[in-house]
């Protein structure tokens, strides 16, 4: 299922502007791990478990019932340490591509954020612009527990794209995919003005299915539209994507902490440059559990940037970096299977 990119080399000023260029051919989803390739994307249909789905024929409305104030208080944060010996992520073949995000139909408001300083983990400052749109949330069950993560819009063709951590939407190797998946764009307190929405379909890469590739640690999720039949992206905006560019990059990085002092209530961020990690990249940053699936971001212009990783995991006590999967040849395929599903 492995999907080959139609964007190669410069992107036109217009790519860069937001403007998307007509998508390849996406298959289907499949209900495994698709071939053996690490860097290939599967997907399945979101499910609920049957006590869930009991709650109302409508799955919309039963994960409503189901995630409430109480449970979503509850919920632990997925968070992973560095697998030993993970194998490196293989060499890129794809050439380097960038796509930018987009405001929501209706901008927010508010003042942009000011230079970049570094930060290592603070509120974001303003709650109605775009960033805090895109940014959530994200809940889900597994094995018979509660769990929270952390997410974003992704600017696609079908305006219906989530990224997040591989971590957030399967278990890994010997795992399946997780249930009841929620997602609260610009949650604040339980408070949520853009609107809670849940998964249609989840995606993930082989790398991370089949062998809990921490460089394939990605995860996508193709979202249902509102009750007024709505797109995500139309509603919060989005931020962008890029794959196979340059490490070493100043990024923005969003997330929804719950490791103390913070107690993933509220979007935090952290600023810096990112280094290499093996093949992976590292961020000076205190977030860590219920930042899983947060995105980095660089080339922020004060609305939206370039998402080049997603926080992924830490390394044993160090609570002071976090660490995360290199946008590669695995995050286009990714992109390049969901972008127009709707």
């Amino acid at each position: 299922m492995r999907q080959r990119l139609t964007i190669m080399g410069a992107v036109s000023a217009a790519l860069i502007a937001g403007v998307l260029a007509a998508p390849p051919a996406t298959a289907a989803p499949a209900a495994g791990a698709g071939s053996a390739a690490p860097e290939a994307a599967a997907g399945a249909a979101a499910g609920l478990t049957p006590d869930v789905a009991k709650l109302d024929r409508d799955p919309g409305k039963a994960l409503a019932k189901f995630w409430t104030a109480e449970r979503m208080a509850s919920a632990a944060p997925a968070e992973r340490l560095a697998g030993a010996g993970t194998p490196a992520a293989t060499p890129a073949t794809l050439p380097p591509a960038r796509i930018g995000g987009s405001d929501p139909l209706v901008k927010p408001a508010g003042p942009k954020a000011g230079g970049f300083t570094q930060v290592t983990g603070a509120r974001w400052p303003n709650r109605w612009d775009t960033p805090a749109y895109s940014n959530g949330k994200v809940f889900f069950t597994k094995g018979g527990g509660t769990f929270v993560c952390s997410g974003a819009v992704i600017n696609s063709e079908a305006r219906t794209t989530v990224f997040t951590a591989g971590h957030c939407v399967h278990g890994g190797k010997g795992g399946t995919y997780h249930s009841n998946w929620y997602f609260v764009p610009n949650y604040l307190n339980n408070d949520r003005p853009v609107g809670t929405w849940y998964a249609k379909q989840l995606w993930s890469l082989n790398g991370w299915m089949n062998d809990s590739n921490n460089s394939y640690d990605i995860g996508a999720v193709v979202m249902w539209t509102n009750g007024s039949g709505q797109r995500i992206a139309d509603v919060t905006g989005s931020q962008g994507i890029e794959w196979n560019g340059s490490r070493g990059q100043s990024v923005y990085h969003w997330a929804y902490p719950a490791n103390s002092p913070f107690n993933g209530e509220s979007l935090q961020y952290c600023t810096g440059t990112t280094f290499n990690s093996g093949s992976d990249l590292g961020l000076t940053c205190n977030m860590q559990g219920g930042a899983s699936g947060g995105i980095w971001v660089r080339g922020y212009n004060g609305t939206w940037g370039y998402t080049i990783s997603v926080n992924s995991y830490h390394k044993g006590n160090d609570l002071t970096k976090a660490y995360g999967p290199y946008f590669g040849d695995g995050a286009a395929n990714l992109y390049n299977a969901v972008r127009n599903l709707s």
